[in-house]
């Protein structure tokens, strides 16, 4: 999916937050329809809300966007590369970079584990200061 970015819940996480900076960077993405989500971003950003209400507007705008998915095998296989290299990133991250990867998008984070995960892989990454 050429031109497509997908977030990392701790960037859904500084926009919730209203983080200015954040916001300027990832708002004309969101404008332009070039945000793709994965599904297991989905369910960490959504078990974070604070009331029912919250959940339900949540849920209801990331409705509108693509959601990815990928295999528990091919995730099991880039942990297993990993692991060969000495890192051992969360599982969640695993599973994320390999949907990114299986989509050819972009991941745009503020997670360094992805970075480990980049260097045993052609994951393309954006990583954002906190």
């Amino acid at each position: 999916m050429k031109d497509r970015t997908i977030l990392d819940s701790s960037i859904w996480i500084e926009l919730e937050r209203q983080n200015k900076k954040i916001m300027e960077r990832i708002n004309p993405l969101i404008q332009k329809n070039r945000i793709c989500l994965v599904d297991v971003i989905v369910a960490e950003v959504l078990r974070g809300t604070k009331t029912k209400k919250d959940f339900q507007l949540l849920k209801e705008a990331f409705s509108n966007f693509r959601w990815l998915s990928t295999r528990w095998d091919k995730v099991a296989e880039l942990a297993f590369q990993a692991a060969k290299r000495g890192y051992q990133p969360p599982l969640v991250d695993l599973y994320i970079a390999q949907a990114v990867l299986e989509n050819r998008c972009v991941l745009i984070t503020q997670d360094k584990h992805f970075s480990q995960i980049a260097k045993v892989s052609p994951l393309k990454i954006v990583l954002l200061e906190r």
